[in-house]
């Protein structure tokens, strides 16, 4: 990833505005305050993509890593070797951009190998991916 001299990552940009402050001194400070933050749409990835979890293999909590084409609704499925959902994790609604993260816990499951299936419903329609994780309790 390419970070521009201003700290933001290549193809975004800030919104500014002049602002004038007074401060607790009593000196006026005019200059610019940030508004929000553009992000130029050649930039997010093409599609939902999984980066995998980290650390693999874990033992109380693990973080996935995935990037989304656009903003979406994620849950999160995990199964066992025997094709059983042993879990469901609402993960809520998530912007789009690389590297957005989920943090996951598996406390009631024991040690094994698990897979899980990341669904990403946005307004262009559902996005599926999948991998596998390894608990070691």
């Amino acid at each position: 990833m390419i970070i521009l001299s201003n700290g933001l990552p290549f193809g975004e940009s800030l919104t500014t505005m002049r602002a004038s402050l007074l401060t607790h001194d009593g000196v006026m400070r005019i200059g610019q305050v940030v508004t929000g933050i553009q992000v130029d749409p050649s930039e997010l990835p093409g599609r939902l993509s999984l980066r995998g979890n980290y650390p693999n293999p874990f033992s109380n909590r693990t973080h996935l890593q995935i990037d989304l084409s656009e903003s979406a609704s994620v849950v999160i499925e995990i199964f066992d070797l025997n094709g059983r959902r042993v879990q469901f994790v609402e993960a809520g609604k998530l912007d789009a951009g690389f590297n957005q993260q989920i943090e996951l816990t598996m406390p009631s499951a024991s040690s094994g190998v698990y897979f899980y299936r990341v669904l990403a419903k946005g307004v262009t329609g559902t996005q599926l991916a999948s991998g596998k994780l390894i608990l070691l309790r």
